[in-house]
């Protein structure tokens, strides 16, 4: 693509970023442009009204969103945010690359997501139960274990999927756990897939470096440093980080910009754009969060040589786990936290595997290069089935 087509990070939307990769990457695949057209727009988008009677006996009306982006390799599957964000364009954005996430993964699912426009800093927990019940009868029609299969994401966590999980199972008259994943393991949920996003990135990076000749037999001590058990308490316990006793404090900004081997961007996207990436110092980006990386700041990324490991290969873990919490419900049998760990090794290192010989035999960035698996994969499955009439 053309320095004048490279978007403006003032001016694009996400689905528009999720686009421009779309496109960048089917310029190097021979996919027809019906099939280009096709995955140009979800299958269904619902909107829906959830209303819920708050502590004070107030009734509040909240908006809830379900974007179904590509289901053609199998189910959808999609994380369910509450957040004051949330939008029909930024849960289309994020089911496209839900639908990418799962095909580089080579999981046998398509994307989704969704949530309710709401900040659940302002619910109680009465009130979030309430909100998630009828949210899950709102979407009663669009989900189910081999329909739609929602799990966590910012703002939820594995109670909020039970509470949907149950109110849904109520609904149908039997219990139906493989409806979401990311469920408490005393009600189906598997073991080890709270940490399957944070250890899927650290896979990633570890080969990347070791890609990259990056020496990783080592470590560096300072006995002035953080104590790292306390930091997580401390958060835990008043929300944030500020209030620790730490020589130095640095804003989101700064941190963004230290001269440093690695940088995880792991919270929320957009967080490098074209404002900052000249001024980062990173050897190497892996993606953790959802679409941290602007499509101009990937431009300036790939100028100066800086390699960008993406997103929908590097935080994969999630959504890896849920299809081994899904595979467990259809076949009735629990795994072990070791076999978990042990089979998200294999999955995380197959598909890097992959992505690096795409790299390697098209000369592209490791962002294009996953999309072009990601595409490869899509493209196979829709000449397969073809277009019902």
């Amino acid at each position: 693509m053309s320095q004048q087509t490279e978007p403006n990070d003032d001016a694009v939307s996400p689905v528009e970023t999720a686009l421009h990769q779309l496109e960048r990457a089917a310029g190097h695949l021979d996919l027809s442009d019906g099939m280009l057209e096709q995955l140009r727009h979800p299958t269904k988008s619902v909107e829906v009204s959830v209303p819920i009677r708050r502590d004070d006996g107030t009734v509040d009306v909240f908006s809830g969103y379900r974007v179904q982006h590509f289901e053609v390799r199998g189910p959808y599957k999609g994380g369910m945010r509450y957040h004051p964000s949330v939008s029909a364009e930024e849960c289309t954005a994020l089911a496209m690359l839900m639908t990418w996430k799962c095909a580089v993964m080579d999981l046998p699912f398509g994307g989704a997501k969704g949530g309710i426009v709401v900040d659940p800093a302002t619910l109680s927990t009465r009130e979030k139960e309430q909100l998630t019940r009828r949210f899950a009868e709102e979407l009663r029609e669009v989900v189910g274990p081999t329909k739609d299969i929602p799990a966590p994401d910012m703002g939820t966590d594995a109670q909020t999927v039970a509470w949907f999980m149950d109110a849904y199972s109520m609904q149908e008259g039997e219990t139906v756990p493989g409806v979401v994943t990311g469920k408490p393991t005393v009600v189906g949920g598997t073991q080890g897939r709270e940490e399957a996003p944070g250890r899927s990135v650290a896979i990633i990076a570890r080969e990347a470096l070791d890609y990259h000749d990056y020496d990783v037999d080592g470590g560096l001590y300072d006995e002035t440093g953080l104590d790292v058990s306390s930091v997580p308490a401390d958060g835990a316990e008043h929300g944030r980080l500020r209030d620790y006793d730490a020589p130095r404090r640095i804003s989101n900004a700064e941190l963004l910009e230290l001269d440093v081997d690695v940088l995880i961007p792991a919270a929320v996207g957009n967080v490098l754009t074209a404002d900052n990436a000249g001024r980062v110092r990173a050897g190497i980006i892996v993606e953790g969060a959802n679409g941290p990386t602007t499509a101009a700041a990937d431009s300036v990324f790939e100028d100066r040589a800086i390699p960008v490991v993406p997103d929908i290969l590097a935080n994969a873990g999630g959504v890896t786990a849920s299809y081994f919490e899904w595979l467990q419900h259809i076949n009735r049998r629990s795994w072990s936290r070791e076999a978990v760990h042990e089979e998200l090794e294999s999955e995380m290192l197959d598909a890097w595997a992959d992505v690096r010989s795409a790299v390697e035999e098209r000369g592209v960035t490791w962002r294009t290069a996953a999309y072009v698996v990601a595409l490869s994969r899509i493209g196979d499955a829709l000449n397969a089935r073809g277009l019902w009439p």
